[in-house]
Formats: C-alpha cells, structure tokens, sequence
C-alpha cells in the first residue's frame, strides 16, 4: 500500500488536518468543547469521525480518504435514548392503567403494560406480555380487552365506556384505543380511565332529587288534603284524619333519616373487614320480631361463611326484610351462603318472600339498566340504599328471577385470611 498523501501537501497533511490529528484515523479521537458538544463547521471542535481509505487503481498513486463527521448521527442516537428513557418513564407513571399491544395476524397482543394496569386488574407485565389481550379474564367469563381488536378500535379522539372486575369490584373505565405503526407491525396503545366515581356521584344526585321530591311532594300533597278535611269538619273530632296527617308527617320525616344513612353510605372512608353474616342477620331479624310478631323469618345459615362488609350490613338487611315484608307475605326465607356463580368469591345473603317481587321497572332503574326519569325512579329510598351500602365494601344487588317470587341478594365478597377482624 502506498502513503497516505495529499497532492496539496507533504505525506500525512491529511490526517494532520482531521479533527482530532493522526489518531481520528481510527475514528476514536474525541475532544469536546467545555460545557457542551462539538460544534457542526467548527474547526477546532474534536468530534467522532469515519476515515474510509480507497486505494485507486488509475495512474494516480496512493490512497483516497474520506471523512465523515458523524457528530450529528451520535447526538441524534443520543436524543433518541433520551426520548426512550422519558417516554418509559411516562408510561410507567401515567395512573391511569395504559396497555401497547401489537396486531400479530389480526390479533392484539400484549407488548407492554404499565404499572397502574397490574395494580386494577392484578396482572403485572411478566404475566400478560406476549399473551393475546383476549385470553385475559376471570373463570367462567368471556375474554376481556376485546375492545383492543382492530375492528373495535376507533378513530382518534373517540371513547368508549366498557366495565371490568379489579382489584376494588366492578369498575366502570372511560376507553380511548389509538393505533400507529411502529418499526415492523401495525400496533395500538389503550388508556383505561376508571370514572366509576364520577358516574356513581351523577347517578345519586339523580336518584336524591327525583325520589326526594317526588316523595316530599306526594306525603305534603296527602297531608294537605287531610289538613283542609279536618278544617271542613265545622269543630267536630276527626282522630281519623288527624291520625293520617300524623302517619304522613312521620314518613316526612323517615326522609331525613334515610338521608342521614345516605351520607353514611357514601362516606369514602368506610373500612370494609371480615363480619360473620349469620350474626349479622340473626340481630337483625330479633329487632324485627320484636316490632312485627305476626311475620314469620325463617334462616338458613348451615353453609354461612366470612364475607367482607362493614356496620352498614345491618341497615341493608333491615332495608330487604323490611321490604319483604310491606310487599310480600307473612312469610320470609333468609339465606346465607356462597353464591351460585363464583361461590370461591361470593358469600349471597338472599331474602325471600311469597310476594309478586319487585316490579321489573323498579329492578331496571335501581339495577342500572334503566335511565332515571320523572317516571322511573324507585318508589323509595330503601333499595338506593342498600345498593350504596353494598357497593361501599365491594359488593352489589342482585335480584332473582320473578318466578322466584321477591327474591333479592345482597352479594357479598368472601373473606379470607388476609382480612381484618369483625367488627364484632
């Protein structure tokens, strides 16, 4: 091989003139200006290069080489990292649960989970990445995250609600799916925003108003009436009135109680434990033999197991037998034990009566299927109240089918080992 010349100058100008001298021939000279990079056209900036030699088999002797400045190229992988490293730690810290998945065959498969996503639905990255997002789900339910399917996903900006069991019950999540092509594959991230919160509160101010007002209105309509029938009575005793006007008067004021036991309800800082229910039902129905001897309550508690709950068990109880009891027969069945579907979960407490059961209306409006209007929302408070009750401490209403006449659950999760004592 011949010397490395430049015809403009003696052997080794060349590599004299490189940024970084003979040593960047190997394109491992570095020298930085203080407090920042190497400048693009500086030349007295030190930066890293690549020297290429082509030898020439022409009549020119010697060798040709090419420099190029690969600063650029060095600071742009850099910025690159950088980006990574913060949208990874974006990721990571975004509260809302975020799943990155990617469409092998048409189907999503998990690429990544944040850590917000293991803490709602209690599978952290090592046991859902390279999972297909539908084989994800609880025994005995169809799979989840169907709503990460191309088909399903919407255009930008769109949303949808969608419902799924976590950690805390039965959560409702705002969805937001966006798709974008990454290296070699088609892919989509999804954001689950839990609003349960926000519904709920919408849904009980609904709930307050409608009830309260339409039940004000009718008891002070009623006590009205009776009030001007006493007046046209010319001074005569009218107990019969006037013991009606009394009856109306105190169902007034029962709406301040139940009221108070709504605020209880929805209090945030209620602390649900392990309780016996087959103790819980027993005090309840003693209270109640006490004030109505003519109703029968039978209880059934053989297979009764630790459920999680709080004081406020006994109001829905009382709520259900009491009920029962205005609606139906004198007969009522109490029983307790693990639900017919996921009985290892579950603990039902099912109150039954001989009655013609809850008016399918009813069912709809206090079940959530059914909007609340001027016309449809509950006869009274009781029900609202006990599903508020249950929903505190993870649980939720459940009604039977009519067939079996008024039959309704209070749904109950199981205790185990892990839970706090009974509060008594």
């Amino acid at each position: 091989m011949g010397q490395l010349r430049d015809r403009a100058g003696p052997p080794g100008a060349i590599a004299a003139a490189l940024p970084g001298g003979p040593r960047d021939r190997r394109g491992d000279g570095v020298r930085r200006r203080p407090g920042g990079p190497p400048r693009t056209g500086d030349p007295t900036a030190r930066g890293p290069v690549e020297l290429s030699l082509l030898s020439s088999e022409t009549e020119f002797e010697g060798l040709v080489g090419v420099v190029y400045d690969r600063s650029e190229l060095t600071e742009t992988r850099a910025e690159l990292a950088a980006q990574r490293d913060r949208f990874r730690n974006l990721f990571d810290r975004v509260p809302d649960p975020v799943v990155d998945v990617e469409f092998v065959d048409g189907e999503p498969v998990f690429r990544a989970v944040n850590t917000a996503f293991g803490a709602a639905f209690g599978d952290d990255a090592d046991e859902v990445v390279g999972r297909p997002a539908t084989d994800l789900g609880p025994a005995g339910e169809d799979g989840w995250f169907h709503e990460l399917e191309p088909g399903e996903i919407r255009e930008r900006d769109g949303a949808s609600e969608l419902q799924r069991e976590t950690a805390d019950g039965r959560r409702t999540f705002l969805f937001r799916g966006f798709r974008y092509r990454g290296d070699d594959a088609e892919r989509a991230f999804g954001i689950y925003t839990d609003v349960t919160e926000q519904l709920e509160q919408e849904r009980r101010l609904r709930v307050l108003h409608r009830v309260l007002r339409h039940n004000l209105r009718n008891e002070m309509n009623a006590i009205m009436g009776y009030a001007d029938l006493l007046s046209a009575a010319d001074g005569e005793p009218d107990a019969g009135n006037a013991g009606k006007i009394h009856d109306k008067a105190a169902g007034v004021a029962e709406l301040g109680n139940q009221v108070r036991w709504i605020e209880r309800a929805l209090d945030r800082d209620r602390k649900p434990t392990a309780v016996d229910p087959a103790a819980v039902v027993a005090d309840v129905v003693a209270d109640h033999r006490e004030t109505h001897p003519e109703t029968t309550v039978r209880v059934d508690d053989a297979d009764a197991v630790p459920a999680v709950a709080d004081e406020l068990l006994e109001l829905a109880v009382g709520n259900l037998l009491e009920n029962a009891v205005e609606h139906g027969s004198s007969t009522v069945e109490i029983e307790i034990a693990p639900a017919d579907t996921d009985p290892a979960a579950r603990v039902d407490i099912a109150v039954r009566d001989g009655g013609p059961g809850i008016p399918d209306r009813e069912r709809a409006v206090v079940g959530g299927d059914r909007e609340i209007t001027q016309v449809d929302h509950s006869r009274g408070l009781g029900l609202w109240v006990t599903r508020w009750v249950l929903e505190g401490v993870g649980g939720r209403l459940v009604f039977g089918d009519q067939s079996d006449g008024g039959s309704v659950a209070l749904r109950l999760r199981r205790a185990n080992d892990g839970d706090a004592t009974a509060y008594r």
